[in-house]
């Protein structure tokens, strides 16, 4: 995301474009924060955190797809092409966000709520972590969502052998890539 905040700034900078430079300012404080409730969301299992934190990244690529509009008058050419393709490329991101992730995170969010799910603290979120990934040998109940959401952040994520275990062990239902083509099988 610092990327695009550098991008923007040098074409903007380069062709006196105030607005491009202005939404290079604004994209990295918007991913901070939308980082930020990424981690508490995880850590608390509050999906409210993981709709606003896709809400944030919606209205941060907004604002780079309007500082590239503002740059198409000013290249001509190849460049030109690359901005328009950035755009629409932005463009189908936004309406996969706006109508698939947000929603997505809400219902889940509501769903819990109405289940009476039990938010846990941030403080607590670590433990369910460890004890998800096998690191912790207290007995505890840990759901096949928290199982899923522990092997996404890990590194190599569901490919990774660890977690495809764990997954099966739990009996979760996520779809794994399969290693000797494109078809996904069920952990």
């Amino acid at each position: 995301m610092a990327q695009w905040a550098i991008i923007l700034h040098q074409l903007g900078t380069m062709t006196g474009a105030d607005t491009t430079v202005n939404a290079a300012w604004v994209i990295v404080p918007l991913i901070l924060i939308a980082e930020c409730l990424s981690w508490y969301a995880v850590l608390t299992t509050n999906y409210l955190g993981n709709a606003i934190e896709n809400s944030l990244w919606a209205v941060a690529f907004f604002i780079i797809g309007v500082g590239l509009c503002r740059l198409l008058p000013e290249f001509h050419g190849a460049v030109r092409v690359i901005l328009a393709v950035a755009i629409a490329g932005i463009a189908g991101y936004l309406a996969f966000l706006m109508t698939i992730d947000v929603p997505m995170y809400l219902n889940r969010w509501r769903t819990g709520d109405a289940d009476g799910d039990k938010r846990l603290t941030p403080a607590r979120g670590p433990a369910r972590r460890q004890h998800a990934l096998g690191g912790d040998a207290r007995p505890r109940r840990v759901e096949g969502r928290d199982c899923l959401d522990v092997a996404l952040f890990q590194p190599g994520g569901l490919v990774q052998p660890r977690a495809v275990r764990l997954l099966r062990a739990r009996k979760s239902s996520a779809a794994v890539p399969d290693r000797s083509g494109d078809r996904q099988r069920v952990a």
